[in-house]
């Protein structure tokens, strides 16, 4: 802390005194609103690529991105050319009542065009949230008429963070999009689901693409996946932060076994503490391909603007002891080695989390190439809702304007456009699921479970070497 109140202050009061001699002699009018913004903004430029400057018209949006719930109308949005489309609606939120149709275009919104490629989705829920009901101007997905809509906004409810089924009687699998305050509790929500009547099951958590949030959520999952008690899951600590270990408590309430966690370079933060967690006291297996990198631990503090700054406070570390923070200018990387606790194998001590079994599920970007168009031609169909996935997959064939010359192009292509035509006439869970079950990574999971029954062995002959 300083105790020289003039030492303190020193710093600031150039800034001050900048400010206003540029607002009293520049020879352009300039708002001074701006010129803190910028000044702020080069501050947190300056220190990492995690801290950062939130403006007072994006401190609602940001908490709100990690709460159970949305302030909006109800409805998911993919942008096709110039234009937003509708591609799920929740049932009785604003956006079905008003009869909004999945496949409309968003045109304009209390009167203010919305079309363009300039137009963003934040310029489009700024514009939605000016009051408590909008006046949306769409175009019908099939009659192609402009209708116009009085749309209410509600909280939505945020419940989509974890969603799951059952692969077979004994495995089960797990989606966590995100880690917002109720992820725990849809966490748990979905387990007890899935472990109801069973003894024991084994489970595949995803955190693929699931850039994190808050760390309380994912301590208590942890926790529930550790049966032993006091070991230590986590230690945060920095430069003005006490230390602070995370430790298991030993009462589970589901016996999960088997234990396979799926990653990629979208897994980021909590995902990142989940998997290098279950891989540092060797408790599963970690899938698919190296994560993003992010070992630090942020807070965000209230100005008296009502702006806010979203600080970075302390390294996370794994049991191990190491960080997987990324390299970035001014970061001095751990290098050492590191060996998970239970049986000694080497882990990467830095750059992300490097999964036990690698496969890189990426595909050539060419093969999304006419996967705007292809969302633009599900909106024209009329789907028999009754139709099972298979039944949709043999009265559904691919349009040959979307065939590729590739064999697997052409086959991933036939699962997109199957999973689209699932999801308008089934719903979103049952799309996931049968993309999912032609998902490689997927499918290696479920075969490490069935042929790999002592975990521990597999770990230790397929470790990396020194």
């Amino acid at each position: 802390m300083y105790e020289d109140t003039e030492e303190m202050t020193l710093g600031l009061g150039e800034v001050e005194e900048a400010i206003n001699l540029i607002e009293r002699k520049y020879y352009k009018e300039v708002d001074r609103e701006e010129l803190v913004q910028n000044a702020l903004n080069a501050i947190t430029d300056n220190l990492d690529p995690f801290t950062n400057y939130i403006p007072v018209a994006k401190v609602s949006s940001t908490k709100e991105s990690l709460t159970d719930s949305i302030k909006g109308i109800g409805v998911e949005l993919y942008k096709i050319r110039d234009t937003f489309r509708i591609i799920h609606i929740v049932p009785n939120a604003g956006a079905d009542k008003s009869g909004l149709q999945v496949g409309s275009a968003i045109l304009a919104i209390n009167e203010k065009d919305l079309t363009g490629p300039s137009i963003t989705f934040d310029s489009l829920r700024d514009q939605l949230l000016l009051k408590d009901q909008a006046t949306v101007f769409a175009k019908h997905p099939i009659t192609k008429d402009t209708l116009t809509h009085q749309v209410n906004l509600h909280p939505i409810a945020n419940d989509e963070s974890a969603t799951s089924f059952a692969i077979n009687d004994s495995i089960a699998f797990i989606k966590l999009d995100k880690f917002n305050d109720k992820s725990y509790e849809h966490f748990m929500k979905e387990l007890e689901t899935l472990a109801d009547g069973k003894e024991k099951i084994d489970l595949i958590i995803d955190v693929r693409d699931n850039l994190g949030g808050y760390l309380t959520e994912v301590i208590q999952m942890l926790q529930q996946l550790f049966e032993e008690k006091n070991l230590e899951l986590l230690k945060t600590g920095g430069q003005h932060n006490n230390e602070k270990v995370y430790k298991s408590r030993g009462n589970t309430f589901f016996n999960v076994d088997q234990l396979v966690v799926l990653i990629n370079d979208r897994s980021a933060s909590a995902s990142e503490i989940l998997s290098g967690v279950i891989q540092d006291w060797d408790r599963g297996i970690v899938v698919g391909d190296t994560t993003y990198g992010k070992g630090l631990v942020q807070e965000q503090y209230d100005l008296k603007s009502k702006a806010a700054l979203r600080l970075t406070t302390a390294y996370y570390y794994l049991p191990s002891g190491r960080k997987i923070q990324q390299r970035f200018q001014g970061e001095v990387i751990d290098s050492s080695q590191a060996t998970s606790k239970r049986i000694g194998r080497l882990l990467e001590s830095q750059d992300g989390i490097v999964p036990d079994v690698l496969i890189d599920n990426r595909v050539p970007e060419s093969w999304y190439d006419n996967y705007p168009a292809m969302i633009e031609y599900t909106f024209g169909l009329e789907i028999d809702t009754n139709l099972s996935s298979k039944e949709i997959e043999q009265n559904y064939p691919l349009p040959a304007q979307f065939k590729d010359i590739d064999t697997a192009g052409n086959t991933f292509r036939t699962m997109l456009f199957h999973t689209l035509l699932i999801q308008r006439s089934q719903g979103k869970k049952k799309a996931l699921q049968y993309e999912l079950m032609s998902d490689p990574m997927v499918e290696k999971s479920i075969e490490v479970i069935k042929e790999h029954p002592d975990f521990y062995m597999y770990l230790l002959t397929h470790q990396r070497k020194n």
